[in-house]
């Protein structure tokens, strides 16, 4: 029995300098004889292809926008847009206010109606004025989605326009910027009493503060 126990107590003793002692020893030492961690490698920034068009080609291409064909004159003015040519919306706002081909007009439009800026709303409204429906009725539709200028002086000139489409399109847009008007002019009643009411919580804290420290100091 007495070498039984021994026998168990040895084993216990085993197990525990092998789990306790050896293996992290060995754990250690086979840390030791790995190489260190390589650090990570930064990704390698690519070059920006070079320009396809030189400012020779793109003088070229500002020429171009005056050439009698109209497909032409489109695609040397869309090639501005899409080069991000810092003339671009100007070039754009004179194919609106002074080509012949309506068509291209329209196209100045489109083109005009996601570009940021208040100068792009101005030149949008000078389709207000155009000779053709079509695109008076564009420029109207635009000027409707924007909003960092309010066209309803202009638009109510159209309210009398000699077609019945443009006449009916001018109603409709002085309602929805009506309707928009009243919507902001409601918010912002909706913040200022939000804002009021913040305040008088601040004010009526400040007195209590105020009245507690009269009261301290008696």
């Amino acid at each position: 029995m007495k070498w039984v126990s021994l026998f168990i107590g040895l084993a216990i003793l085993a197990y525990t300098v092998n789990t306790y002692y050896l293996k992290p020893q060995q754990a250690a030492q086979q840390a030791a004889l790995e190489p260190p961690p390589v650090p990570p490698t930064p990704p390698v920034v690519e070059e920006a292809p070079p320009p396809v068009l030189d400012e020779k080609a793109m003088e070229k291409i500002r020429l171009s926008t005056k050439d009698s064909t109209p497909s032409v004159r489109w695609e040397a003015v869309n090639l501005l847009v899409t080069s991000g040519h810092p003339d671009a919306d100007r070039y754009l706002m004179e194919v609106l206010e002074r080509d012949t081909e309506p068509e291209l007009r329209l196209r100045a439009i489109d083109t005009l109606r996601p570009r940021p800026g208040e100068a792009v709303s101005k030149g949008l409204l000078k389709g207000l004025k155009d000779s053709e429906p079509e695109v008076r009725l564009a420029a109207l539709e635009a000027l409707t989605q924007r909003e960092d200028l309010d066209p309803s002086r202009w638009v109510s000139d159209l309210v009398g326009d000699s077609d019945e489409r443009v006449r009916l399109a001018a109603i409709r847009t002085l309602n929805i910027l009506n309707e928009r008007r009243e919507t902001k002019k409601r918010e912002a009643a909706e913040r200022h009493k939000q804002a009021q009411a913040e305040y008088e919580e601040k004010v009526r804290v400040y007195q209590e503060s105020q009245q507690k420290q009269a009261q301290k100091g008696r």
